[in-house]
């Protein structure tokens, strides 16, 4: 009952985040950003769009999250929220580098089950938050490569687990 819940709540924030922006200043598509990658930003090895204003980066984000003979291909869907400003304040370094959240898929578990004798294997996503770090090579405003790490807490019915990982994309 959870899953759900998170990640209605983390489209409501993106949207209020949005429509906030969207009241102070006419929304402009020209900013509306797609991108392609590996990592927590694309759920796995995926896609997102987004939109940047005011050193800040709303995206959602679709990706295959793990691919097995035994339980095909496993889909997810996240959203993050990314700003540059927040270590220019702390750090006095430039709008390339982001601290971030992410909500959305985050691992997956295997699940066992006997019936009349037979055992049925079934892969689902885990849900989760993660906290991410980007370094964006010609700005967040800009096209262009970016790498960064995130770590973040997942969990579903059966476990909780933590994980830690990389990601590399390019944003068009």
């Amino acid at each position: 009952m959870a899953k759900p819940f998170l990640l209605l709540s983390a489209v409501l924030v993106l949207n209020g985040l949005v429509s906030q922006k969207a009241e102070a200043d006419e929304f402009d598509w020209t900013d509306l950003k797609f991108a392609a990658g590996v990592g927590v930003n694309y759920t796995g090895i995926g896609a997102s769009a987004g939109y940047t204003f005011d050193n800040t980066y709303l995206s959602a984000s679709s990706g295959i999250m793990s691919n097995t003979d035994r339980y095909g291909e496993l889909f997810g869907v996240g959203v993050s929220y990314q700003r540059t400003d927040l270590l220019q304040q702390l750090l006095d370094v430039s709008n390339k580098h982001a601290l971030g959240l992410y909500a959305g898929s985050l691992g997956s578990e295997v699940t066992t089950r006997l019936r009349n004798g037979s055992t049925y294997w079934r892969a689902d996503s885990m849900l989760g938050l993660a906290a991410t770090y980007n370094y964006f090579f010609n700005g967040i405003e800009q096209s262009g490569f970016h790498v960064g790490f995130f770590t973040g807490y997942s969990f579903s019915d059966v476990e909780n687990t933590s994980t830690t990982g990389v990601q590399i994309g390019y944003r068009f």
